[in-house]
């Protein structure tokens, strides 16, 4: 029986190959990576959970990992650039890309270069909260991992449009739900929202800019603006303590809300993020959990999903 078994194994890796060994950067990546490679992956997040990826810097035991790393698919972050100085001093054969650009760089063979490839320092790196940007991204990462794994390049290209076509149901789904609100404005804490935002042309209103809080004339317009649109809710990560906003939330009113863009359950978040930031668009303050779990039942009413959603709630 064990010779049975060895021999299976061993006409698996000859067919199939051993799993692509892969890098991410944050936590919601790895089910995107798994949700297309399946077990022909092997993926490793460099930011843990609970971990902010503005301040984090890989452990020793993670270089561990990445010595034996064959991609590293970024998110654009700042940090990255100085990771991948130590990456490659360490795996000099480990290709990277930049996510936040694969829509210019499709398969162009430079854009895995470590020498030549920086990251882009304008952007907000939190392109994976975006269900339009992540249907590209999810084409590119099958793209990829096929010219890394050719005997699957059907199973990638299968799983990614399957994925694709549950990204355009969530798309099609929040666009109706915020359809129905004329108040088109939301608060954060931390601009992660911005190309959610985009997606369904809403206007993400944030109190810290660039890294840093908003103070003096910014601020006062910032507080013009809560009050001209009449917003009763903050959003702020867990990764962040609530202390931060409480005095302005008690000057303003405002209920202060917890919103992590971080969420393993990537997929499913989806609904949650346009569940609770709609519920906060509504006139009436939405205090009424009622409401939040009835939005994310009716969010996944029409559709399936291939790595069961769950309502977020993971």
């Amino acid at each position: 029986m064990k010779k049975i078994i060895l021999i299976v194994s061993l006409l698996w890796l000859y067919v199939y190959g051993e799993p692509i060994n892969v890098l991410v950067s944050v936590v919601p990546q790895k089910q995107m990576l798994e949700s297309i490679g399946g077990e022909n992956v092997a993926v490793e997040v460099l930011v843990p959970p609970g971990k902010s990826p503005e301040i984090y810097e890989p452990s020793v035991q993670q270089m561990k990992h990445i010595q034996n790393a064959d991609v590293f698919f970024g998110v654009g972050m700042p940090l990255e650039s100085t990771w991948l100085r130590k990456f490659h001093a360490i795996n000099p054969k480990l290709k990277y890309y930049n996510l936040a650009e694969s829509h210019a760089h499709a398969l162009d063979s430079n854009s895995h270069d470590l020498k030549s490839h920086s990251t882009n320092h304008t952007h907000n790196p939190h392109i994976w909260l975006s269900p339009k940007s992540s249907q590209i991204q999810v084409a590119f990462i099958a793209e990829i991992l096929s010219t890394m794994q050719p005997n699957n390049k059907d199973f990638f290209i299968t799983q990614s449009k399957q994925l694709l076509q549950e990204l355009e149901q969530i798309f099609s789904h929040a666009t109706n739900l915020f359809a129905k609100h004329t108040q088109k404005s939301f608060l954060v804490y931390h601009p992660a929202f911005g190309d959610f935002a985009k997606d369904f042309e809403l206007e993400e209103l944030s109190i810290e800019k660039n890294g840093k809080e908003t103070k003096g004339r910014d601020l006062t317009q910032l507080i013009t603006q809560i009050k001209q649109k009449q917003i009763k809710a903050l959003f702020i990560q867990p990764q962040y303590a609530k202390s931060r906003v409480q005095s302005l939330a008690n000057e303003l009113n405002l209920e202060i809300l917890t919103l992590d863009p971080l969420k393993s359950n990537w997929l499913g978040s989806f609904s949650l993020y346009a569940c609770q930031i709609a519920l906060s668009l509504e006139e009436n303050n939405p205090k009424h959990q009622a409401k939040l779990q009835g939005c994310l039942s009716d969010f996944f009413k029409p559709q399936t999903s291939t790595i069961r959603a769950n309502n977020a709630r993971d």
